[in-house]
Order: structure tokens, then sequence, then C-alpha cells
């Protein structure tokens, strides 16, 4: 399981939320192993990037 490298709130989060490493992995996770279904991308997976 690839994990975020870091991590930098945006400015747009609301002041009563909260961030949780261990979910952000398991959500990252799961959206990579997602594929995508048509075009030139088919059959190949979801690669998210750090920004």
């Amino acid at each position: 399981m690839r994990k975020l490298k870091k991590y930098k709130p945006t400015k747009f989060m609301a002041e009563d939320s909260v961030y949780s490493q261990e979910l952000a992995d398991y959500a990252v996770s799961f959206i990579e192993c997602l594929c995508h279904t048509k075009g030139t991308w088919a059959g190949k997976p979801f690669e998210l990037i750090d920004r």
C-alpha cells in the first residue's frame, strides 16, 4: 500500500474537520485498486499523484 508522503491541509478545510492518516491511506489504497474502463487508459489502474 502506498502512503501519502506528506499532507498539507487545504485552506478550505472546515474548522471542525479532522484528518486521519489511517483513513487517508485506506482511501488512497482503495482508489488505486480501481481501473479505468474506457478510452486510452482502459484496463490501467488509477494512479494518484502527490501535490
